[in-house]
C-alpha cells in the first residue's frame, strides 16, 4: 500500500467515485504550491472511491493497492509454458527449441492477456483516505 497526494477534478456523489490526478515529481512532494513543477511532472488519472465526500478542487490523500502478485503470476505462466515448450522441442534440435521458445513466450503472454483482459494487468484500487486543507 502506498499513499499519494492528488487533486480531485471530478466527483460523482451518487456512485461515491471521483476522478483524481496524481502528479509524480520529486519537487511536488515538498511543494506548498506555486512552483509550477507540476507542468513537468508525470500525471496519472485514476478513478478513486470517494467515501469521504471530497469536493471538486480538493487536495486529497489516496491509498493505492497494487496487484503485483497477479502480474507476477500472469507473467510466470507464459515463462513456465515457454520453458516447457523449449524442453519438449530439444528432441528436434537446439535451434528449433530456441526458435519455439522465442515464439511461444509472446504467444502465451498474448493469449493470457486477451483471456484475462487489460483491467487485471493495470488495475489499482484507489481509496481517498483524507482531505487536505
Amino acid at each position: 500500500m502506498k499513499q499519494e497526494k492528488g487533486y480531485l477534478i471530478k466527483s460523482d456523489k451518487e456512485a461515491k467515485k471521483a476522478l483524481v490526478v496524481i502528479t509524480e515529481s520529486k519537487r511536488c512532494k515538498e511543494c506548498e504550491g506555486g512552483c509550477e513543477a507540476c507542468t513537468f511532472a508525470k500525471r496519472y488519472w485514476y478513478v478513486a472511491n470517494n467515501e469521504l465526500g471530497a469536493e471538486v478542487g480538493d487536495y486529497v490523500r489516496v491509498n493505492t493497492y497494487n496487484w503485483t502478485w497477479v502480474r507476477l503470476m500472469l507473467w510466470g505462466i507464459p515463462v513456465i509454458f515457454s520453458l516447457l515448450v523449449f524442453a519438449l522441442m530439444l528432441g528436434y534440435g537446439t535451434t528449433t527449441a530456441i526458435v519455439m521458445l522465442c515464439a511461444s513466450l509472446p504467444a502465451a503472454y498474448l493469449a493470457i492477456y486477451l483471456a484475462v483482459g487489460t483491467k487485471t494487468f493495470f488495475h489499482k484500487k484507489i481509496v481517498i483516505t483524507d482531505i487536505d486543507e
